[in-house]
């Protein structure tokens, strides 16, 4: 048995998942409740003490029954009463905020016929009872749903009771009684393709490949036959570190100069030729200076011939991560052929290196030299020293107790098969406990679950939190390369209903970013870097993936390209590579369990009408994507939602991501449980149902690149995050909607501040009260405007006081010189910001005296001023764009480390800088370089002028024939080279220029 494959995961994985948690307690419990008030309490007792332990013991032993497809259909039954009890709960609360909403619309209803006939309201209302909503349903203290609703939710419960019920009586016959009898009939799970961490840059921690690396470096230097390409193949089974020391090789060739350019690829079970070109092609333009982005081209041929142009002549390294050989689909060989076709126009020396399970680079043609070289096992020593590196800090343990943890780690690492993930993935288990204890150690080593029988995986996995185990099986619907990023998946597990807690007054994507935490300290989920956007993503390595797919069983699927099969009946989680129409109505419409639908790339003609309308009315995440590139029908048009969307009424995530202005209609405030709605970068963003947004209490999250602009946003209590609140002059669009929104987070963005006709209208929003929020701007828009009251203005910006944790604050437009006390005052206030950013503002008034708000970084963007306030020590970095005046008091900044100027109007005469200057960046400038400008820069050590490191700046001066003076202008553009000269006398100027060769001279004359 390979001993890097995950043996422990039979049928029975999914019994101890999720719904064995402390969940279940709480969903009997409130069902019974609504069924039986006087016995609930007794009742639930009795599950959740008694019945349910005894599930769980049930489903672990019956991992080594004969009979254990008994209770694989028990399980099965099992999942979907409990779900069954989920929908109908959710149908039961629909009612109540129905009717809570009616008698909302009755009351406001009553109110206007009242004042108009002159008629107490009081005596309306007692005259026609509860309004027209109340027959059939009842008043809010009473029963709150239909009898069929009643009856529906006691055949469920009665169902969960009966096959509880059935599995002790089948536990029974078999005499189950032993846990530890659940070891002896495991099934070995197939090795399915995993793919990589796509990033190249190496791990954290690398032990033990010194020789490899040396040895693969030497290859990639070696002189081939007269074959064009040369591959060399990183051979291994999964865990043993192929990716590592990949990532190795290629982060010190790309440090090195050998290779003109190094390309890191990773090749995914699905990947597409062309796919493969684009990013090869994007990384060789960013190599040579072209950072304008990638063009996309639909044309392969097309695509190939520019990929050709540019690598001709090149030495290049080609890293493929993961190249998969699927014995069945012989198509991957000819795609894997066809890639290396534009690769022969580089250097004969240029290589490819491969990382691959299987030794079948032969199958890459004939005119291909190859060789392999099989990644070695570690060294006993070697690996051991990786094992404690993650499983122990030997600061928090005395010498004694090390000794004996080293010895007893030892033995641990024995049974881990020298696999360098499952030393990371155990190793972390013990590292994360809070106190360390020999005995657990020695637990650890003497578990039967790290032999070869169980896996050290499943082991592992047993020690996560029963939510945390659900939330994992979840993440299983992605692509296996997919960027997991933190609150995306959180806000996916809050709308699903997987984070639970028993204090009303923790926020659920708190606990939720625990449950994350969780993962990546137990090495279930990996650190994979930064994307385009700057944005931190993770990863799920391939065993841990394989893992994820078995522990989610049937609930969670993925249609990938390529597919073609069936999807099972019982699917709760689906998310599709590609969706057409036909593929929609013949597969996924009629998926009625359906709660979680991702569609990334969903072709035009699928009828939004049609979707709404047949999908799972179950549904609780929907979300809808389309290619830009191709999408064209989406891009060109409005969008307007049809009213049908009212129909997934247990909706919780709504993400539409069109490109395209989107109008949603009236019946969305329907959407009673409605807690995301993302827009992704749609530019307009339109709602039809005014007030009505009050029904939507539950919504948390609003995300869109620009604005989405709704009226009484002050009544969702909820919000947390949403995209810039622009105020407007009408009912519904005031300053004070913020009032009450104190938990939102992160950046919050307010624009028209111009519309807020008063200081106690400012003061209302309560800024300060928002103590969630990280970031914060506060726009005017005084363009064109001849006159405005600034003394309102410093009146508005005084009361809109953020809170004290904010980090960044950015005010544009501000026009008083009157700046507000948290800001400038007497004494130091208690808001300690990071960032502070100035647009076309006024300078303050601000002399010895007075104390300027504490900040390390100040931003000013066209604004004028000639000096810097008083009292700015620690600052410590400095940008000036598009400015025409220079403060002329930096030398008392004794803490700036960096100073940037961009874009300064005027000829540039810098003024004395502190001693602690570390850094200086001029660009798109005309500088001159005289004896008082490099005087006052040379002792900087790093000078960057229009994107150049400058290392020596030295003039070297002719006196004109005309008049005897000294001309040493120096002009500094973007996209133009340092030695651009603008003078008409004549001059001569020598500077060094830093580069990876080292430094080179250059010269001009004017």
């Amino acid at each position: 048995m390979d001993p890097l494959s995950i043996a422990a995961v039979g049928w029975g994985v999914t019994a101890t998942g999720w719904f064995v948690s402390p969940y279940i307690g709480r969903l009997l419990d409130r069902a019974y409740t609504h069924l039986k008030p006087s016995k609930s309490r007794e009742k639930t007792r009795f599950l959740v003490t008694h019945t349910v332990p005894q599930l769980k013991l049930i489903l672990e032993a019956a991992e080594g029954s004969e009979h254990k497809h008994l209770f694989e259909h028990l399980l099965t039954e099992l999942k979907s009463s409990l779900y069954d009890t989920e929908d109908i709960l959710d149908e039961i609360e629909c009612i109540r905020r129905y009717k809570s909403g009616t008698k909302r619309e009755w009351s406001k209803w009553a109110t206007k016929v009242c004042r108009y006939v002159k008629l107490p309201k009081g005596k309306l209302d007692s005259s026609v009872g509860e309004g027209p909503s109340n027959q059939g349903v009842g008043t809010l203290s009473s029963l709150t749903f239909p009898g069929h609703l009643s009856r529906l939710l006691m055949k469920t419960l009665t169902k969960i009771e009966e096959i509880i019920k059935s599995a002790h009586t089948t536990i029974e016959l078999e005499r189950l009684h032993i846990i530890k009898e659940s070891n002896k009939h495991i099934q070995k799970v197939p090795e399915n393709n995993l793919n990589r961490p796509i990033t190249s840059d190496p791990a954290d921690k690398v032990t033990g490949r010194e020789k490899a690396l040396v040895e693969i470096r030497e290859r990639l230097r070696w002189t081939e036959d007269s074959k064009r390409l040369s591959v060399i193949g990183i051979i291994g089974i999964p865990g043993s570190g192929k990716t590592t020391l990949a990532q190795c090789v290629c982060w010190s060739e790309r440090n090195d100069i050998y290779f003109d350019i190094v390309m890191w690829i990773h090749v995914s079970e699905y990947f597409t030729v062309h796919s493969i070109y684009s990013e090869m092609l994007e990384q060789a333009l960013k190599k040579f200076g072209r950072n304008q982005g990638c063009p996309k081209y639909d044309s392969l041929d097309v695509l190939k011939d520019e990929l050709k142009e540019i690598l001709k002549g090149k030495l290049f390294l080609l890293v493929l991560d993961d190249v998969w050989f699927s014995e069945e689909k012989t198509s991957d060989e000819e795609k894997l052929k066809q890639l290396l076709i534009p690769l022969e126009v580089g250097k004969r020396e240029s290589k490819i290196l491969v990382t691959s399970r299987q030794d079948s680079l032969l199958r890459l043609g004939p005119n291909v030299t190859s060789t392999t070289y099989k990644i070695p096992d570690l060294d006993d020593e070697v690996f051991l020293e990786l094992f404690m590196h993650y499983a122990l800090d030997k600061n928090r343990v005395n010498n004694d107790d090390y000794r004996d943890l080293q010895r007893i780690g030892a033995q641990i690492a024995g049974k881990l098969k020298k696999s360098p993930l499952l030393a990371r993935v155990v190793g972390s288990i013990l590292f994360q406990k809070q106190k360390i204890e020999v005995r657990d150690w020695i637990n650890v080593r003497d578990q039967n679950l790290l032999d070869k029988n169980m896996g050290a995986l499943w082991w592992t996995y047993q020690h996560l939190g029963e939510q945390v185990k659900r939330c994992f099986a979840y993440c299983s619907i992605f692509p296996r390369s997919y960027h997991l990023h933190r609150d995306e998946i959180v806000n996916l597990w809050v709308a699903e209903g997987f984070i639970n807690s028993t204090n009303s007054g923790h926020i659920m994507e708190d606990i939720g970013r625990s449950y994350f935490d969780d993962l990546l300290s137990s090495s279930f989920l990996l650190p994979g870097g930064k994307d385009n956007s700057g944005k931190e993503y993770f990863l799920i390595h391939d065993l841990l993936y394989d893992l994820a797919v078995k522990v989610a069983g049937d609930d969670c699927f993925k249609i990938e390209n390529g597919w073609t099969g069936k999807v099972s009946a019982d699917v709760r989680h689906l998310s599709i590579q590609s969706c057409s129409a036909s593929m929609f109505t013949d597969h996924i419409v009629k998926l009625k369990k359906l709660r979680t639908l991702i569609i990334y790339n969903a072709e035009h003609d699928i009828s939004l009408e049609y979707m709404f309308s047949h999908l799972s009315k179950q549904l609780r995440v929907l979300i809808f994507q389309t290619d830009k590139d191709s999408i064209m029908d989406f891009t060109c048009r409005e969008l307007s939602f049809p009213e049908s969307i009212g129909c997934l009424k247990h909706l919780r995530y709504l993400g539409f991501k069109t490109w395209s202005t989107m109008i949603l209609p009236g019946t969305l405030d329907k959407l009673y449980f409605l807690q995301i709605l993302d827009f992704g970068v749609s530019e307009n963003i339109r709602f039809s149902f005014g007030e009505d947004i009050i029904e939507l209490t539950d919504l948390r999250h609003v995300f869109n690149r620009l604005e989405v602009c709704f009226p009484n946003i002050g009544s969702l209590t909820s919000l947390q995050t949403m995209p810039t609140f622009h105020l407007l002059r009408g009912e519904g669009y005031e300053l004070h909607q913020l009032k009450l929104l104190n938990k939102l987070q992160g950046k919050l963005v307010i624009t028209g501040l111009e519309c807020v006709g008063s200081r106690e209208e400012a003061l209302e929003a309560k800024l300060a009260d928002k103590e969630g929020l990280t970031e914060l701007e506060l726009s005017w828009n005084l363009l064109g405007r001849i006159k405005y009251n600034l003394d309102l203005q410093a009146d508005i910006l005084e009361v809109l006081c953020p809170p004290k944790y904010i980090k960044n604050l950015s005010i544009t437009d501000y026009k008083s010189s009157r700046y507000p006390s948290w800001i400038v005052a007497t004494q130091k206030g208690e808001i300690y910001l990071r960032k502070l950013v100035f647009t076309s503002c006024c300078q303050p008034v601000c002399g010895p005296g007075l104390f300027f708000v504490t900040v390390s970084s100040l931003v000013l963007l066209f604004c004028h001023w000639d000096t810097l306030p008083y009292n700015m020590e620690e600052l410590t970095s400095l940008e000036l764009h598009y400015c025409d005046t220079l403060p002329s008091n930096m030398e008392h900044l004794t803490s700036l480390k960096s100073l940037i100027i961009h874009h300064f109007i005027g000829n540039l005469m810098l003024p004395t800088m502190p001693k602690s200057m570390d850094y200086i960046e001029l660009t798109d400038c005309i500088f001159s370089p005289n004896r008082q400008n490099r005087e006052k820069i040379k002792d900087i050590p790093h000078k960057v002028i229009n994107g150049s490191s400058i290392n020596h700046l030295e003039i070297e001066h002719y006196e004109d024939s005309s008049d005897n003076e000294d001309f040493d202008m120096i002009g500094l553009y973007e996209n133009s080279p340092p030695s651009s000269i603008v003078s008409e006398g004549r001059g001569r100027y020598f500077y060094t220029e830093e580069n990876s060769n080292g430094s080179s001279g250059r010269a001009a004359t004017v």
